[in-house]
C-alpha cells in the first residue's frame, strides 16, 4: 500500500525532531558558541561579558535544609538573608551572612571563606594545699576560643573536631619552700578521656617559684574530653598558689 506524501513528510519531520531532541538535551550549550560544547559537560555557560547568577534563597539556619523537596548534598544556594543563624560550630555563617552556601548532605557550608582551625588559651590560678593533694584543674579563664568548648565549673575541654593537636600546659609554682629533699612539688598533667597522656613535675626553691611546662603533640577526636591534673608532694605543708598558662590548637587532619 502506498503512503501518501503528505502523511510520509509528517512522519520524517517527526521523527527528525524527536532524534534532534534527543540529540539537543543530552548536552545543553547555553550563551556564545552554542554548537561548540565540552564533551564532559551536561550543561555549559560561555560568555565575555555576562555570569551565573545563583538562585537568591533566604536560609535560616545552616543546618536547616529550608528549600522544597528533599535535601539534597551538591545543591548551591545564595543566601539573601542577613539573619541566618549558626547553632552548629562545624557549619558557621559568612562574617556577612549573605553570600553563597552548598548543602553538603548535613548543612549549608559557606563558600568563599577562610577556615580557621579549632584553638583554646587558658590562664587562672589554682589555690591547693601543698601536703599531697591530687585535683582536676577548674575555673581558669579562656581567653581565646574557636570551636573548643570550654567549661569552667568541670575543667572540661570538649574537643568538636578530629585531627592532630598540639598541646603545651605551663605551670608556676607557689613562691614558698617546698617539700624536703628530692621530691618534686609539684606535678601536674594533661588527660584525654580521663587517661594521662603526659605529665611533668617541677620543685619550688628558697621560696622563688618555679615553672615547669609539658607540651607535645596528640591525635584527638571529635567528643573527646580534655581535662588538666595538678598533684602535690605529701610532707610540705600550707596552701599554694599555682599559675596556669594552656595552648591547644589542631595542626591537622
Amino acid at each position: 500500500m502506498k503512503v501518501p506524501c503528505a502523511k510520509m513528510c509528517k512522519l520524517l519531520v517527526v521523527s527528525a525532531l524527536v532524534l534532534g531532541a534527543t540529540t539537543v538535551f543530552a548536552q545543553v550549550k547555553v550563551g556564545d558558541n552554542p554548537t561548540t560544547i565540552n564533551p564532559g559537560s551536561v550543561l555549559e555557560l560561555e560568555s565575555t561579558n555576562k555570569g551565573l547568577l545563583m538562585p537568591r534563597i533566604s536560609l535560616t539556619n545552616t543546618t536547616t535544609w529550608g528549600l522544597l523537596g528533599t535535601a539534597a548534598a551538591g545543591m548551591h544556594v545564595y543566601n539573601t538573608n542577613t539573619g541566618i543563624t549558626s547553632t552548629n560550630a562545624s557549619y558557621p555563617t559568612l562574617s556577612a551572612k549573605v553570600g553563597e552556601y552548598y548543602w553538603d548532605g548535613t548543612g549549608w557550608v559557606a563558600l568563599g571563606q577562610a577556615v580557621v582551625s579549632p584553638y583554646l588559651r587558658l590562664r587562672g590560678a589554682v589555690i591547693t594545699p601543698t601536703n599531697g593533694s591530687s585535683l582536676i584543674v577548674t575555673n581558669l579563664s579562656a581567653q581565646l576560643t574557636n570551636d573548643i568548648v570550654y567549661t569552667p565549673g568541670s575543667g572540661d575541654i570538649k574537643i568538636n573536631k578530629s585531627g592532630i593537636y598540639f598541646y603545651t600546659q605551663t605551670v608556676m609554682g607557689p613562691q614558698q619552700p617546698g617539700a624536703p629533699g628530692g621530691v618534686f612539688d609539684f606535678c601536674h598533667a594533661v588527660m584525654v578521656n580521663a587517661t594521662n597522656i603526659d605529665q611533668a613535675c617541677g620543685r619550688s626553691d628558697r621560696g622563688e617559684g618555679t615553672s615547669s611546662t609539658v607540651s607535645g603533640i596528640f591525635r584527638l577526636n571529635a567528643n573527646d574530653t580534655v581535662r588538666l591534673s595538678l598533684s602535690t608532694a605529701s610532707g610540705w605543708a600550707g596552701n599554694g598558689q599555682y599559675s596556669f598558662s594552656v595552648a591547644l590548637y589542631k595542626l591537622s587532619d
